[in-house]
């Protein structure tokens, strides 16, 4: 028995991924002299992938020690990636419940409560001075108390829903390798951990209004110990009195 026989994805988890990716997009550092003036404004590219990739062609060293830039990644960089996926028991729906939504179409779209589920991501930082990575690390942390809401348009196409996704912050580390030989190239390493509460939807089902409803009433006598009798039903139908009711949007009858 299949869980469920028509074919459905809104897409949920991957718009979840790019959501969190769009927060850390448009980051930047400053290098300055030590007078205080700005050289060069750098944007810390943004990319979707293991922090163990990023870190093996940082730290790669040619046979010749010619580093050759149009491969070479340039530091100050980001990287993220989801590190795990899990369900959510305190932020459970009634699982009956219904969310509708009508359609210019004059139709009603229906869907039962979503299922909430929990996705941790990793955001890595990169850079070769320390500095750097502290204005990286001052730019993210303020927003996060530890909560930062987010508006998601998740199921918006189907739905018209905009939900508010919470992201958390929980734990930000740093790690700075003093090892290896003096020509080495230095990496200096930021972590930080979130969890993204999203929430996975069901299934859309689409059906038309119902715009009339017709109502057919018989007036049926009762016998002296108030019960109906089957003759009493019989006459009712032949000669009873009986009236049509047609209720129509606006609770109006004709």
């Amino acid at each position: 028995m299949a869980i469920y026989n028509e074919y459905f994805y809104h897409k949920t988890i991957f718009k979840s991924v790019a959501t969190f990716g769009t927060l850390f997009n448009d980051i930047t550092v400053k290098r300055k002299t030590s007078d205080g003036n700005v050289v060069k404004e750098l944007k810390v590219p943004l990319s979707y992938g293991p922090r163990s990739k990023f870190l093996s062609k940082i730290t790669a060293q040619p046979d010749d020690n010619k580093i050759d830039k149009r491969t070479a990644i340039v530091l100050p960089r980001l990287s993220f990636e989801m590190s795990g996926f899990s369900y959510d028991s305190q932020r459970k729906l009634n699982s009956l419940g219904v969310r509708y939504n009508k359609t210019e179409t004059g139709s009603e779209k229906s869907m039962y409560n979503p299922v909430p589920y929990n996705i941790g991501f990793s955001l890595n930082v990169y850079v070769e001075h320390f500095d750097e990575g502290l204005q990286i690390i001052e730019q993210i942390v303020p927003f996060f108390s530890p909560y930062l809401n987010i508006p998601s348009k998740l199921v918006y196409d189907d739905m018209g829903i905009v939900d508010d996704v919470p992201v958390l912050l929980n734990d930000v580390s740093l790690e700075e390798s003093y090892e290896g030989q003096f020509e080495d190239k230095r990496v200096i390493m930021w972590n930080l951990s979130f969890t993204l509460k999203t929430n996975i939807f069901k299934p859309v089902k689409e059906s038309d209004l119902i715009r009339q409803v017709e109502t057919n009433i018989i007036s049926t006598p009762t016998g002296d110990s108030g019960e109906v009798t089957p003759q009493e039903i019989q006459q009712a139908q032949e000669s009873g009195v009986k009236s049509k009711s047609i209720t129509k949007p606006g609770l109006t009858n004709e």
